[in-house]
């Protein structure tokens, strides 16, 4: 989201019915959705209790019986990986902690009802830990969705922005703007009594508000889309927080007094970091190499095409260590498995960033048993895990040693080493499943369902056995293009990305 900006593009907003859409589809980013949901369930207790929101589950089958009633088709696009360096990994986990254990104590002090807004102020609550509650519920209801390789919100900008081919309309984050998305719907409002979920519902009562980036622009009074961007990354962004010193001179929104600045600067975001490159709290954060990056992180995101392939935005002008800004470049066959959410991101961030954190949970992660156990004992289970991915990959996973780094200790790095751990392939190399073993009507062979039928002990022995054919496979050099599955294939999308696992199952996501 970029910085205070339903506030300053209020002005330029329009709201229309939601029968407008009829007939559309409609590409929704996941994390927005979930983060829009979870404000309106609004239920402070939740980083204090754990679980679900009440009746969480509800509110999004209600949610998508609008949508069907209304004719519009979602197609839900998720965040795959961070993109490049992550900056300060446990602040925003600390003072969530530190707010949650807070408001413990205000509660054990019989304030209460202070108590409660101060859990509720904590924001340990993020959406993405509901990302496979909600793919499971789009699972069941066969509605698409699919993993983005990395950023969601660039995902959707690249489906809508050459022509609505494959989306006609998106919704999500302001930040959608700043990928190139000419129009974005920042809200739909549905009207029905939250309380009473179980009454009859009007579906016809919905709207939706949207802006264009050619009105935002006119609001601060900016010529081009490249100061647009350098406006809204230096207000702040999920990306990039604010510039320091906004702090002390802004006077209102952030982005308007970063407008100014730019005006007076060089008319560029870049020329108002050069200039204030000096000051202590720019150089407290190395902000100047932390907004490059950012910057050339928007221009060149990387994407799924409908082709199957991997690449970032203009790839004919792509610099050569784009590696450094995005991150390491995985097979195209990986990328696959976390777009149909095979795999979850997280083992893959650690693969490609040769780096772990542990954040802090709610309650602050005081007992020396829980610290022994993520630092020391989980040790083992993590190279295991790290080494059966990088067994498949370029050498210079195989060899690369991981840092562990931990909440309660961050400047430390603890070493997992997964050059040493035992080939992982020989676990499964007397696991073959002949097709013989399986019913005839089986269409859908999925990862759950076979995992499902193993515990049957005489189905799981026949499928210990030796291979007839050794196939060797490299991930390196696996097509996953329509010419090789039939995965992409879609009468509305070009790439439908088939679900084949059942995402009930979140045992692939600490893989």
């Amino acid at each position: 989201m970029i910085q205070d900006f339903p506030r300053w593009s209020a002005s330029r907003s329009e709201t229309n019915s939601l029968s407008d859409l009829s007939g559309a589809t409609l590409g929704i980013e996941a994390s927005f959705y979930l983060s829009d949901l979870l404000t309106r369930c609004d239920e402070p207790l939740l980083p204090a209790l754990g679980g679900l929101p009440f009746a969480f589950q509800r509110h999004i089958n209600v949610h998508l019986e609008f949508l069907r009633h209304n004719n519009i088709t979602p197609i839900f696009i998720f965040n795959g990986l961070d993109v490049g360096r992550v900056h300060a990994p446990f602040r925003s986990s600390d003072e969530a902690a530190r707010l949650v254990a807070e408001g413990w104590d205000l509660y054990s002090k019989g304030q209460g009802q202070v108590a409660v807004t101060r859990f509720g102020k904590s924001g340990y609550i993020k959406p993405e830990i509901f990302d496979r509650l909600l793919q499971s519920i789009l699972q069941e209801k066969e509605i698409q969705f699919v993993v983005a390789p990395y950023s969601s919100a660039a995902q959707l900008a690249y489906l809508i922005r050459d022509g609505a081919e494959y989306v006609d309309a998106v919704a999500g984050s302001s930040e959608l703007l700043l990928y190139g998305a000419e129009k974005v719907i920042t809200s739909i409002d549905l009207v029905y009594d939250k309380e009473k979920l179980d009454q009859q519902i009007d579906f016809t009562q919905g709207t939706f508000t949207f802006v264009t980036q050619q009105g935002c622009m006119e609001e601060l009074g900016l010529a081009s889309q490249d100061q647009f961007v350098d406006a809204c990354m230096l207000s702040g962004t999920s990306m990039l927080s604010s510039l320091p010193t906004l702090a002390a001179r802004a006077r209102g929104e952030k982005v308007r007094t970063v407008v100014e600045m730019m005006k007076r600067e060089g008319h560029t975001g870049l020329s108002v970091c050069l200039q204030l490159q000096e000051e202590d709290s720019l150089k407290r954060e190395n902000y100047l190499d932390r907004y490059r990056r950012s910057r050339l992180a928007v221009k060149h995101q990387v994407v799924l095409t409908p082709g199957g392939k991997v690449e970032p935005f203009a790839a004919e002008q792509i610099p050569s260590d784009l590696n450094e800004l995005i991150g390491q470049h995985l097979p195209d066959e990986l990328y696959y498995y976390l777009s149909i959410a095979l795999i979850g991101p997280r083992p893959l961030n650690q693969l490609t960033s040769a780096q772990i954190f542990e954040k802090a949970p709610a309650d602050g992660g005081d007992a020396e048993t829980y610290r022994i156990l993520v630092r020391d004992k989980l040790k083992p289970v993590r190279a295991a895990t790290l080494a059966l991915l990088a067994g498949q990959l370029h050498r210079v996973f195989k060899f690369r040693d991981m840092t562990l780094r931990c909440w309660f200790d961050p400047n430390t790095d603890n070493t997992i080493t997964i050059k040493d751990v035992e080939r992982p392939s020989k676990a499964v190399e007397q696991w073959n499943i002949h097709a013989d073993l399986l019913p005839n009507a089986t269409k859908d062979i999925s990862l759950a369902s076979l995992l499902g039928r193993l515990k049957d002990a005489g189905f799981a022995g026949k499928t210990v056995t030796s291979k007839t054919t050794q196939v060797s496979c490299d991930l390196g050099y696996m097509s996953v293009g329509p010419e090789t599955n039939s995965r992409y294939s879609s009468s509305h999308l070009n790439w439908r990305l088939e679900r084949t696992v059942s995402i009930a199952s979140s045992t692939s996501e600490n893989m």
